[in-house]
C-alpha cells in the first residue's frame, strides 16, 4: 500500500476526495483486499469518534475554578523550593568542613614556602608579573592606536603582507608546475 493509497483513504473517510480519486481508490482496493479491510478499520474508528459525543464538567468543578480565578489571593501562596532552615544547615556543615580543609592548606602552603616571608615574597613576585604583563599590553595598545593616528593608511598596508606572501606561494607552485 503506497502513501497516496493512504492519504487517499484519509481524505475518502474526510469527505474531501475528489470523486475522479474516489473512484480510482475504489477499483485500487478491489485489487488489494488488505487495502479495502484497512479502509474500513478507518472508516469505523471515524464512525466512532463521530459518535462520541463530548462530556461536560460538573457544574461544581467549573464553578471552583471560577471561583479560584476570581479570588486569586484564595489560592495557596507557593512555597519555596528550599526552607530557611535547611539552607541554615547546609551551610553550617559546608563551613564545618570547609574551615578545617582552608587551614590545612594554608599550612601546607607556609610550610613549602618555610616561612611567612617567603610567601609574602612569592606573592610579591607574582603581583610584580602579573603588573609587568598588564604594562606591556597597556602599552601595545596604546602605542598601536597611536600609529594608526599617525598613519591611516596602515592598517590596509599590514593586509597587503598576507596577499603578497599567498600570490608569491602560488607564483612558486606554478613555476614548481612548469618544471
Amino acid at each position: 500500500m503506497t502513501n497516496n493509497m493512504n492519504r487517499d483513504m484519509q481524505e475518502a473517510v474526510d469527505e474531501t476526495l475528489h470523486p475522479d480519486a474516489y473512484r480510482k481508490l475504489q477499483e485500487g482496493m478491489k485489487q488489494n483486499p488488505e487495502a479495502a479491510a484497512d479502509y474500513k478499520k478507518l472508516q469505523s474508528a471515524e464512525r466512532l469518534l463521530r459518535d462520541a459525543r463530548p462530556r461536560k464538567a460538573p457544574s461544581s468543578l467549573m464553578d471552583g475554578i471560577m471561583a479560584a480565578i476570581a479570588e486569586p489571593e484564595a489560592l495557596p501562596a507557593p512555597q519555596p523550593l528550599i526552607s530557611g532552615r535547611a539552607l541554615a544547615i547546609g551551610l553550617g556543615v559546608a563551613a564545618a568542613v570547609a574551615l578545617p580543609l582552608l587551614t590545612l592548606l594554608s599550612l601546607g602552603i607556609l610550610s613549602i614556602f618555610g616561612a611567612g616571608s617567603a610567601l609574602s615574597g612569592f606573592a610579591l613576585g607574582v603581583i610584580g608579573v602579573v603588573m609587568f604583563l598588564y604594562a606591556l599590553v597597556t602599552g601595545t595598545i596604546s602605542g598601536a592606536r597611536d600609529l594608526m593616528i599617525a598613519f591611516p593608511l596602515l592598517p590596509a598596508l599590514l593586509l597587503l603582507i598576507p596577499a603578497a606572501w599567498y600570490g608569491l606561494w602560488r607564483l612558486g607552485r606554478t613555476w614548481k608546475k612548469a618544471e
